[in-house]
């Protein structure tokens, strides 16, 4: 879709009022499961988030020490419905009944729905074994003491449409860093070659050394086939809520995070050997392109050692790349572009005299420069450089000072030269010249 904005009168550059969007279209109503390991301030922010979202239909199930439930509706009216996302909020905590588990496997096992798990401090290891081939990580060692901690978004989280809220990537990252600390294991998770993790441990703002170790994964993504999976690797998101209004914030980070991880999860993809995707569908003029190809055997297990080669066209051109691995069967590349419209790529992968197979896809790039996105005045930027530079910075209320800085002490300047005059013609003229003067006057009053 094109977006045209009327432009207002004598603006600089009117290809600022223009975009072009991708939408992909998801059906209308996404209906959720939430199952509980027990009741707690996580559950009913999370609730409640998602009751405000009028396109999600919500149930819930909250397991008490019985192992029954907390909930208006029955175990079983809720199991008779079709859900497209499961969502582990610290579950399982306590046994779970044989009908529920039977569900379970066939919504997850056999029809490959996709699962967002949420770790709290004391969900059952031995019962959530039972779905470790679905999870992008292994729990090594039990749930010991808990660290407070800041997240920071990681570069693949940069490039994932769940972590980037604001398209300004410092923006971006500043936002998640102001967020308010929440509660992690450290060193009791080993993350599988197969997953990314979007967002991890800032060691700085946590206090922590500044080490790999301290660089704890907080939420990993992973994709098996058609099927997808996301584990939040901590908990205290309520904290992402409550304590944003306390600071005159609000908690719309929290929701715009929930939000995009659901409708990724729920996006069904072409099952494909070969699969080619660039890290934004919109860029501007002049920014760089991420492309990210991931390879697989027919029964989708990663290939390594492949050749996957990308060819970008534009306008009649073509431009060819070599995609490096990067592990795991996944290859990258990246590459600027610099003029305005749609582009369409193609990649192929091989290995020796096999050929895994193609795959293509387009983006586009905006009518408008990139140095003209922000035009308002950076006033912190010319503080900064009146100060580096021995300089003022003024304002247009102000500006009636610059006379009286520019007014400085006299200065005088002294410059001394010799000249040879006998060297010089003019020397000669001269003397000449005011002899010749004299005798004329001296002859016309008769003094001669």
């Amino acid at each position: 879709y094109n977006v045209v904005f009327p432009a207002m009168h004598e603006v600089f550059n009117s290809l600022n009022y223009f975009r072009r969007l991708f939408l992909n279209v998801l059906e209308s109503m996404i209906r959720i499961l939430l199952l509980a390991g027990e009741p707690s301030l996580d559950f009913k922010f999370i609730q409640k988030a998602f009751e405000t979202d009028e396109n999600i239909r919500l149930a819930s199930l909250v397991q008490n020490k019985g192992g029954g439930f907390y909930s208006n509706e029955s175990q079983q009216s809720i199991l008779r419905e079709d859900f497209q996302l499961m969502i582990f909020l610290g579950f399982p905590r306590w046994p779970v009944s044989i009908e529920l588990v039977n569900y379970l496997e066939e919504n997850l096992v056999r029809q490959k729905k996709p699962l967002f798990f949420i770790q709290t401090p004391n969900v059952d290891l031995a019962a959530l074994r039972i779905y470790s081939d679905l999870l992008p990580f292994e729990l090594r060692t039990p749930p010991r003491s808990t660290r407070e901690v800041v997240v920071d978004p990681t570069i693949f989280g940069e490039n994932s449409s769940i972590v980037l809220i604001s398209e300004n990537r410092g923006e971006n990252r500043r936002m998640w860093n102001n967020l308010p600390p929440i509660l992690t294991f450290m060193n009791n998770v080993e993350i599988f070659p197969d997953g990314e993790v979007l967002l991890q441990v800032e060691p700085a703002l946590s206090k922590l050394p500044p080490t790999s170790e301290s660089r704890k994964p907080i939420l990993v993504s992973r994709q098996l086939g058609e099927q997808k999976t996301l584990a939040f690797l901590g908990y205290g998101l309520w904290r992402w809520d409550l304590m944003m209004w306390g600071v005159g914030k609000s908690n719309e980070l929290l929701l715009n995070f929930l939000q995009k991880s659901v409708r990724w999860l729920i996006t069904r993809e072409e099952v494909k050997q070969v699969k080619i995707a660039t890290d934004k569908l919109v860029y501007r003029s002049g920014e760089q392109v991420y492309a990210q190809a991931q390879v697989y055997t027919q029964d989708y297990q990663p290939v390594e050692g492949a050749v996957v080669r990308l060819s970008v066209s534009h306008a009649g051109e073509q431009k060819d790349y070599v995609m490096e691995s990067v592990g795991s069967g996944k290859y990258e590349t990246q590459f600027r572009i610099f003029q305005g419209g749609d582009y369409e790529f193609r990649g192929e992968a091989s290995r020796a005299d096999q050929f895994f197979g193609a795959d293509s896809g387009k983006f586009s790039a905006g009518e408008f420069e990139l140095e003209f996105q922000q035009t308002r005045m950076n006033e912190p930027l010319l503080q900064r450089i009146a100060q580096v530079s021995g300089g003022t910075y003024f304002t247009p209320e102000t500006i009636d000072q610059l006379p009286e800085k520019l007014q400085g002490e006299g200065r005088m300047r002294v410059k001394n030269s010799e000249i040879n005059l006998w060297s010089e013609w003019w020397s000669l003229i001269i003397p000449i010249l005011f002899l010749a003067i004299e005798w004329t006057l001296r002859r016309r009053r008769g003094m001669l």
